[in-house]
């Protein structure tokens, strides 16, 4: 995921002040439509399935009433899981790794109103917490010791900040969409240095924190960003 040279790409500066990471830069807008169709085509395909289990579910329980439980490996609802677990292994193309980043965005991104399900009403207390760890940072000097700059209130602590933001989202989010993060820490681990990692979360961060009802990349999206992506490398941190 290091940076490095990305054939057919300018040598410019990136939009956004986005920092090379040649993961996120080989990806074509072809492997985005490759993504974009094949997680569209998986989804309506889900959707069907689980309406159809919903009411196999249904009828078994309704047959079981007042009977033994159903058995969990025989109930329809399970089976669909267990199917959605094994999309990748439905992929049509080689994973290269262009196209295995642009499904990460693209998953990211094909809910236009959220990324994963409940982050949205996250999006107010994930910000604070960013404008807290950046208050830090900027009173913290190359040396590690803190400035007060005057004031007399004593700062949180990143420790402090992670602790007052983890009920909101542990009360918020469904467990699915906590899997979310810890899949893209795992992910974030494959950088093999902390700038890249820094860069990785840069790139992940906007699709995965938007404001509610608002297109990424909106004035009010564009101001909050670098408090997104100091809360969001914490968030991974942690998870």
């Amino acid at each position: 995921m290091q940076g490095g040279k990305v054939p057919g790409a300018g040598g410019g500066k990136l939009p956004f002040n986005y920092k090379k990471i040649r993961y996120f830069d080989a990806v074509t807008a072809n492997d985005r439509a490759v993504a974009r169709n094949f997680l569209r085509t998986e989804i309506h395909t889900a959707n069907k399935s689980y309406s159809k289990a919903l009411v196999n579910h249904l009828k078994n329980n309704e047959q079981n009433n007042n009977q033994s439980p159903i058995d969990k490996n025989n109930d329809p609802i399970h089976e669909q899981k267990a199917a959605l677990k094994n999309v990748l292994t439905r992929f049509p193309h080689e994973l290269k790794p262009e196209l295995s980043a642009a499904l990460v965005i693209e998953s990211l991104s094909i809910n236009q109103h959220e990324s994963i399900e409940g982050i949205a009403k996250c999006y107010d207390g994930i910000v604070s917490a960013g404008i807290a760890l950046l208050d830090v940072v900027n009173d913290t000097t190359f040396d590690g010791s803190t400035v007060s700059g005057g004031s007399s209130k004593s700062k949180l602590t990143t420790a402090e900040i992670m602790t007052a933001l983890t009920p909101l989202l542990v009360t918020t989010l469904e467990q699915p969409s906590g899997e979310v993060f810890i899949a893209l820490a795992k992910l974030r681990n494959y950088c093999g240095t902390r700038r890249y990692q820094r860069r990785f979360v840069q790139r992940i961060a906007p699709f995965l924190v938007r404001p509610p009802g608002a297109a990424i990349w909106c004035l009010r999206h564009q101001g909050d960003i670098e408090a997104i992506i100091a809360a969001i490398e914490m968030i991974l941190d942690n998870a």
